[in-house]
């Protein structure tokens, strides 16, 4: 239930992300991906509805497959949360293909989170933490973007709601991948009661 949830929250965060990557192809082209961190972080922002800060250095890898990464990023929590964010990741990075991009289609290679610390809420009156509301309607897309492969490393993921004890789960490694018109693939690596599952 909970890998359900995250996964769901998960292709949340990427609706509404297709026109940021378009803008990332045009970066290809300059040297400095810093001097774009503001428009980033803001179309991101938009498109969640939250605040999304990019912490550390950007890197864009230039090629057929390029790969953007940022070391430390944050998504805000609602007013009413436990705590100020709700997710808090100490690297990430996502791949895409570029050819299918200047094309229209987003191609999500790879996405890879590391160093994930999330908890979600629920509260009394219903309200959870993980449900996202553009702050523009026409930034937002109902439409997800298929991901081939996706990779969690050292992954902490709590549940907190009313009048139950938090709950807190911590994986070493999840890697799931989809290839096309072959079953999804989940593979987790977790400790439980000291024991490696």
């Amino acid at each position: 239930v909970y890998m359900r949830r995250f996964l769901r929250l998960l292709l949340g965060l990427l609706a509404g992300t297709g026109a940021l990557l378009l803008a990332l192809v045009a970066l290809l082209f300059f040297v400095d991906v810093n001097l774009y961190r503001g428009p980033i972080q803001q179309r991101v922002s938009d498109a969640l509805g939250r605040e999304v800060v990019l912490e550390g250095p950007l890197t864009l890898e230039r090629s057929l497959t390029p790969r953007f990464s940022v070391a430390g990023l944050t998504i805000a929590n609602p007013a009413w949360a436990s705590r100020a964010q709700l997710a808090r990741v100490e690297n990430f990075s996502i791949q895409v293909g570029l050819l299918a991009l200047l094309d229209g289609q987003l191609q999500i290679l790879a996405l890879e989170f590391q160093g994930v610390d999330l908890l979600l809420e629920v509260n009394a009156d219903g309200q959870n933490n993980f449900t996202f509301e553009p702050a523009d309607p026409s930034t937002g897309s109902n439409t997800l973007p298929a991901i081939e492969e996706m990779l969690l490393r050292d992954a902490k993921i709590g549940y907190r709601v009313p009048d139950l004890p938090a709950r807190s789960l911590h994986f070493e490694r999840v890697t799931a991948r989809k290839v096309p018109r072959e079953p999804f693939e989940l593979e987790v690596q977790t400790t439980l009661n000291t024991v490696p599952v």
